[in-house]
């Protein structure tokens, strides 16, 4: 099985996880806009949501991704409070690539500056923990 990491990241909450993610599986994780592998087989994305949408990067992400590319994904978000999974997969779906699961990250305000965070998301063991489910679940879809 051929499986790649890409994420889009502001803050630092979905490269934190993309990492974890990566230390899972032990394959590497890259930004948005490293170019995927002629095929593969499973693609975890991940992503923010901003202003109740997905980053206008990540739409030129998702547009650039085909069934005969990429033929399954699972997706991860980060966010304060809102799931922007949805969002994802339904955009993914309309282009026929199959979506196997999702995880919204809730962080809430753990990083924000504002409430004094440092700007990047220090995962917890419980976290850990939650990320390490998600990814099992997905791999035990691939088979």
């Amino acid at each position: 099985m051929k499986a790649e990491i890409r994420y889009q990241s502001r803050g630092g909450n979905t490269l934190a996880v993309a990492q974890e993610i990566s230390k899972i599986l032990n394959i590497p994780q890259a930004p948005i806009e490293e170019k995927l592998p002629d095929m593969v087989d499973l693609l975890f994305i991940g992503g923010g949501v901003y202003m109740f949408d997905i980053d206008k990067n990540m739409k030129k992400f998702l547009d650039s991704l085909s069934y005969e590319k990429v033929k399954a994904v699972a997706i991860f978000t980060t966010s304060g409070h809102i799931n922007g999974t949805g969002k994802m997969a339904d955009y993914l779906k309309d282009k026929g690539i199959d979506v196997l699961d999702s995880l919204s990250f809730k962080a809430g305000v753990r990083n924000y500056h504002l409430f004094g965070g440092q700007g990047t998301l220090k995962l917890t063991q419980d976290d850990k923990g939650i990320i390490q489910v998600f990814v099992d679940k997905v791999v035990g879809k691939v088979g």
